[in-house]
């Protein structure tokens, strides 16, 4: 989670040469209504589900992990929040997006055997209220980990 969200930093206002995409991030998830129009938009990283993989016989065990970030952006009555919302998701998917050419895949340096966006983003432009929500699924392949019992 720790190399996951390092990807994720050059996104954020404390970031040296970063773009300042996002004005709060944090790996602690707070709601929407505890994070001021001013701090947003707000990156939010949260790690909730593990889960062991039985490996084959004769290969280390795997864990499963799925984190979700969630993204808050104060939007007023004349901002489509659905393009708030795709522009910031485009910068996260940018900022996740294999540094590798030749194997095309996340893999935190070599930490994991792969991260990627699984499932279909969650998007409430933000329309009725002026709070625009994104949640944006992840999945995290571990290898060779026995830090469940079969």
């Amino acid at each position: 989670m720790v190399a996951l969200y390092a990807l994720l930093t050059p996104l954020g206002p404390t970031s040296i040469g970063g773009n300042n995409t996002f004005l709060t991030m944090s790996r602690k998830l707070v709601t929407w209504d505890k994070v001021p129009p001013e701090q947003q938009p707000a990156l939010f990283l949260a790690d909730y589900t593990e889960f062991p993989d039985p490996s084959l016989i004769g290969l280390d065990d795997r864990n499963t992990m799925r984190p979700k970030i969630f993204i808050y952006a104060a939007v007023d009555q004349y901002t489509i929040g659905s393009t708030v919302l795709n522009n910031l998701l485009d910068a996260v998917a940018a900022a996740m997006a294999p540094k590798d050419p030749s194997i095309n895949i996340q893999n935190l340096g070599g930490l994991v055997n792969r991260v990627w966006f699984k499932g279909e983003p969650i998007k409430d432009p933000g329309d009725l209220d002026g709070q625009a929500v994104a949640l944006l699924p992840i999945e995290i392949l571990v290898p060779g980990t026995k830090a469940f019992p079969n």
